[in-house]
C-alpha cells in the first residue's frame, strides 16, 4: 500500500514512531556557579589547572574558585 507522497506504509509508520520513541535531548545542567561542566573544563583549561581531564564538575568548580 502506497500513502501520499509515494512513501510505503512501512516507511510512514517507521518515520511516526521515529517522532514518538526519540529521546528529548536534555537543557545542559548547571551548578550553583550557574556554568556547565563543559564550561567549567574550557575556562580551566584556559588557565592551564592540572589534572583536570579526570575532575568532576564540583572539582572544576573547586579547582577555579582559588
Amino acid at each position: 500500500m502506497r500513502m501520499p507522497g509515494g512513501q510505503s506504509l512501512t516507511v510512514a509508520r517507521l518515520m511516526a514512531d521515529d517522532d514518538v520513541t526519540r529521546p528529548r535531548s536534555r537543557a545542559p545542567e548547571r551548578g550553583p556557579s550557574g556554568r556547565t561542566y563543559r564550561q567549567l573544563y574550557e575556562e580551566a583549561k584556559r588557565r592551564d589547572v592540572p589534572g583536570r581531564s579526570s575532575m568532576s564538575k564540583a572539582e572544576l568548580e573547586r579547582a577555579l574558585r582559588r
